[in-house]
């Protein structure tokens, strides 16, 4: 592995990339949440352990990327700000030269506040946002109740969050 070698040579930077959802605690993608909060669950674990080795970490909570995968015809998160691939980069450049053990967006980090000092009203916000964004089903799956959503009150949603966050 990699971590070895840097630890020999004392020298080195992991940068792992999260989602901003690690933090936020974004509805309907639990697994793959769970996923990234292990990674770093481990990566703050090992940074006690390789802290004299001159090998830091840093965590990318990484937003929405406009991308093929995430653009969609079943989705097209028009009701959330994406990142262009050039606005990631510079969180991956930022992380790079800074090695700031953190890095996100002004909204995940003020998300992940709120959530830590008011968790049932921000739980209740992520629930209306969950009922309102409209999803689609697996293929050869019948679509459940909710599936239509409400983009409308979606987007007055967003415009209303996003006054709150300052215009983020």
């Amino acid at each position: 592995g990699f971590l070895p070698s840097m630890r020999h040579r004392r020298q080195g930077h992991i940068i792992n990339i999260s989602s901003i959802g690690a933090v936020t605690n974004a509805p309907r993608f639990g697994a793959y949440i769970a996923s990234k909060s292990a990674l770093d669950g481990f990566s703050r674990c090992i940074a006690g352990e390789i802290a004299n080795d001159n090998v830091s970490i840093s965590t990318i909570y990484m937003p929405l990327v406009k991308t093929k995968m995430v653009v969609s015809k079943a989705n097209k998160y028009d009701h959330v700000h994406l990142l262009s691939t050039a606005e990631a980069c510079q969180l991956v450049e930022r992380a790079i030269l800074t090695k700031q053990r953190t890095v996100a967006t002004f909204t995940g980090r003020a998300v992940s506040l709120l959530y830590a000092v008011f968790p049932s009203p921000i739980e209740m916000i992520l629930n209306t946002i969950y009922r309102l964004e409209p999803e689609q089903a697996p293929e050869g799956q019948p679509d459940s109740d909710s599936a239509s959503g409400n983009k409308e009150e979606l987007l007055a949603l967003r415009q209303i969050m996003k006054g709150a966050l300052g215009g983020q």
